[in-house]
């Protein structure tokens, strides 16, 4: 059985989907439990190209609303369940997805094709039950525009641990809730701290996390405007550096194998 992470894209934000200078479809876990993260634009495009199946999915996790990150996601669902009465999948939203005192952002209709909804807080541990096994997810937090964002631990049935901090900017014990993770996948979204856009880390935020997390493995991704233009790849080296942590940077369908920690 493969164990990969596949990404469906290694950009975000507003000027990058203006531009299109990288795609912003997220990225799909495939192992015991098979996982599309943050569906943005060219999430299903990009999928099919690198022949994912949606149908196969066991759960779309959308960390919170913006559209780099949910765009795709009434799409996959309807091709997921393409001629199915049973999904057979979970989707675990922010709650700005679906607001309990408000109707949900996504049609539902849509909502309506998934076999469990579930909307995740900070804090919350949230069991995914696979077609070939299992993993945990526990919810972590973010300092991010949307105050309902949350980033994740995805803990695999045979102890592999994978983060994924989504968007957020560094914050005093943040490092903590990435605590011994094999893969770390950090949205940097910039490479210094100029222009504004706060809610996100930049090169020396994203240094000091991994220096503090420590993970075996660090992937870069979620890259803006600026970030393009300097050079993720030179900005990893700068970042490994200075944390002290095996850092790459993404590209779009970059494939990792988790079997060994291996680009390929």
């Amino acid at each position: 059985m493969k164990k990969e992470i596949i990404f469906l894209g290694s950009g975000g934000g507003g000027e990058n989907l203006a531009r299109h200078l990288r795609g912003t479809g997220g990225f799909r876990i495939n192992g015991a439990a098979r996982i599309q993260v943050d569906p943005g634009p060219g999430a299903v495009s990009e999928g099919k190209k690198h022949k994912q199946k949606p149908g196969s999915l066991d759960a779309i996790i959308v960390t919170h609303k913006h559209i780099d990150h949910k765009h795709d996601l009434p799409l996959l669902i309807d091709i997921a369940t393409w001629g199915k009465e049973n999904a057979g999948f979970e989707l675990i939203c922010s709650e700005s997805i679906c607001p309990s005192n408000a109707p949900p952002l996504i049609d539902e209709y849509y909502l309506g094709k998934v076999s469990k909804l579930t909307v995740a807080h900070p804090g919350d541990r949230i069991k995914i039950i696979g077609k070939k096994g299992w993993a945990d997810l526990i919810a972590t937090p973010t300092q991010h525009q949307d105050g309902t964002c949350f980033g994740f631990v995805l803990q695999l049935a045979d102890g592999m641990r994978i983060g994924y901090t989504s968007d957020t900017e560094y914050f005093d014990g943040i490092a903590k809730h990435y605590a011994k993770c094999n893969v770390l996948i950090v949205n940097t979204m910039k490479p210094d701290a100029s222009g504004g856009l706060s809610g996100h880390l930049f090169s020396e935020t994203a240094a000091k996390l991994l220096k503090e997390a420590k993970p075996l493995l660090a992937v870069l991704t979620h890259f803006g405007v600026k970030m393009h233009i300097a050079n993720p790849e030179k900005e990893a080296e700068k970042i490994e550096k200075i944390g002290g942590v095996r850092t790459i940077a993404a590209y779009d369908g970059l494939v990792l194998d988790l079997m060994n920690l291996a680009v390929r």
